[in-house]
């Protein structure tokens, strides 16, 4: 049941450094940077109260919204070294994280292909670091020259039953995308749709030469601490009650 259940087996490695909360505005991509939009949305038809019941999680964690991630890409970053691998994941993992049902602002620093390869987004069920689903995108994109936002689609994924068979579809939402965009910069920025392309027998031989690392420890001892300061942040940002400033 349990690896039925567990489609991710392994947690991702670019969680390792946990949540953390969001400011109002959003950096604005530099010259060698872009900034990739999207929406998740994923659904199960499985009892929600049997999977926490499962995996012993406690009754007060069980009211979290499901909590999604986007993939960490080393390469995007070039090959990472020991010294700088973990302050580069910890500043990923600031802007990485979304809630289910909303758009994510993610952004990656870019090769001279200006390439980036998307393998998978995790989500955590009720936002519990006990029940990861990997959600596979295998697509791939090359962002435009001068470009700073590329808006990839809203995707959908559905489960059905208890080995969680999956179903997915993606939309061309572009206009609640731009309107999204609009509310997390102080200036306006078009958004540029993106080519998706899907991943060949090729990419993924480049991809295991040039996007592996070494996985590193993580601890989770205040995992729902962190979940919470970003729902809050998220509330405070929708209502207007905190200013924050923005890089450019």
């Amino acid at each position: 049941m349990k690896n039925k259940i567990l489609i991710c087996g392994v947690l991702f490695t670019a969680l390792c450094s946990g949540l953390s909360a969001k400011s109002k505005y959003i950096d604005i991509p530099g010259g060698n940077e872009v900034t990739v939009v999207g929406r998740l949305n994923f659904s199960t038809d499985a009892d929600k109260n049997f999977l926490f019941d499962t995996f012993e999680v406690d009754e007060d964690k069980r009211n979290y919204p499901d909590i999604y991630a986007l993939p960490y890409i080393p390469g995007s970053a070039g090959l990472l070294t020991n010294v700088h691998k973990w302050k580069e994941l910890i500043k990923f993992d600031k802007q990485a994280w979304g809630v289910n049902g909303g758009y994510f602002f993610v952004q990656y620093k870019l090769l001279k292909d200006r390439t980036l390869y998307f393998s998978s987004i995790t989500l955590f069920v009720g936002g519990s670091y006990y029940l990861p689903v990997r959600l596979p995108l295998n697509f791939k994109v090359t962002v435009p020259e001068k470009e700073k936002f590329l808006y990839l689609g809203d995707f959908t994924f559905t489960a059905k039953g208890w080995a969680f068979e999956l179903s997915a579809s993606v939309k061309d939402n572009y206009d609640d995308a731009q309107l999204a965009l609009n509310k997390v910069t102080k200036k306006q920025y078009d958004l540029c749709r993106a080519s998706l392309e899907e991943i060949t027998e090729e990419d993924l031989e480049t991809i295991k030469k040039t996007f592996y690392y070494e996985p590193t420890g993580y601890s989770f001892a205040d995992w729902y601490k962190k979940i919470d300061d970003m729902l809050v942040e998220e509330d405070n940002s929708e209502d207007g009650s905190e200013e924050a400033s923005d890089s450019e």
